[in-house]
């Protein structure tokens, strides 16, 4: 996908870094990968890597414009998946870090190449047959991600402005970043009646005493299939970087503002029971449970609706579009 955040750096610069890191890499091959949204891909083809691949990331530009809970986000995304390294989850390796800078304008790092098809992409008819199982094993994966433990509440960053010793006051803070970046971006949103919604569910929000890791971006996209049989199993999942510590309900709201999981959580019992199978028991879901749902559903929603700044016209578009409809039907819940 376009997207003005992606770095311009073509695949000889991308292979000359690669062998500064790998120099026992004579055999490599590098070409670019088209799919995301935000940073630049490439698949890394030599014998020094497992499987004999690997894929690189690299960052924006320096002089790129993201927005505020980005910055570092590369760095995040590296530091989560050596967080998962040891729970048997299928997410990638970091291989290498480099922030820098010295080869090209933006930081990169090299990771374990994870084979099958992303989810969204995948062949329909496969994924029918095979949705209950594949649901149940993305509860198990979620609860197993819920499962570690954070020191504070916030972004994943070393900057502590990003941190907060309670949860209300940590996505508050969230809220009133996006916000920002938003007027600065002259969207057109209801700022004054969001923050009210925040603060006035701040009961809700103060029932979450224990920060847990989130994803907050699992979607199709980022979920890869293998073939099983006449189905699918999971056997990737990546782009870790929104990773926050939090209430892990936000992972609920997330996959369905991103149409993975039905609007409403009960109806995937497949998805519930993989969770409870980890957990022991089943996801409450009362008044207060939804109404944080609820919360994080329109956070992402103002996310969203920001960030096409950096899609193309008709792309960006349809995304406001459907995000200012989610922000209206949110505050009405809400």
């Amino acid at each position: 996908m376009k997207s003005v955040t992606k770095n311009n750096v073509s695949a000889d610069k991308v292979s000359e870094a690669v062998m500064r890191l790998f120099p026992e890499a004579a055999d490599l091959a590098v070409r670019e990968l088209k799919g995301g949204a935000f940073n630049a891909a490439f698949l890394a083809e030599s014998k020094v890597f497992p499987g004999g691949r690997a894929v690189v990331k690299v960052g924006p530009s320096s002089n790129a414009k993201t927005l505020t809970y980005e910055k570092d986000i590369m760095r995040t995304e590296a530091t989560v998946y050596g967080m998962l390294k040891g729970l048997s989850l299928p997410v990638p390796e970091v291989l290498a870090y480099d922030d820098s800078r010295t080869f090209f304008d933006g930081e990169f790092f090299v990771m374990t190449h994870i084979g099958g098809v992303p989810w969204n992409i995948a062949d329909k008819a496969r994924v029918r047959r095979s949705r209950a199982a594949l649901m149940r094993e993305l509860g198990r994966i979620t609860a197993k991600i819920h499962g570690v433990r954070g020191g504070y509440f916030g972004y994943i960053k070393d900057d502590a402005t990003f941190r907060a010793d309670n949860w209300p006051d940590a996505f508050e803070h969230m809220m009133n970043l996006i916000s920002a970046d938003g007027r600065r971006e002259n969207r057109r949103l209801p700022y004054d009646e969001m923050m009210r919604a925040v603060r006035q569910h701040r009961s809700d929000l103060v029932s979450v005493a224990e920060p847990r890791l989130v994803d907050f971006d699992i979607w199709a996209g980022n979920i890869f299939l293998a073939e099983r049989g006449d189905g699918y199993c999971v056997c990737g999942l990546t782009d870790l970087e929104r990773s926050f510590y939090g209430d892990p309900y936000a992972d609920f709201a997330a996959a369905s503002v991103q149409m993975l999981l039905s609007s409403d959580i009960e109806e995937e019992r497949d998805f519930l029971c993989g969770y409870a199978e980890m957990c022991g028991s089943m996801p409450v879901l009362g008044k207060s449970e939804r109404a944080r749902i609820a919360l994080y559903k329109l956070y992402l929603s103002v996310i969203m609706n920001v960030e096409t700044y950096r899609y193309g016209t008709l792309f960006g578009a349809l995304m406001r579009i459907y995000s200012r409809h989610m922000i209206n039907k949110l505050l009405k819940e809400l």
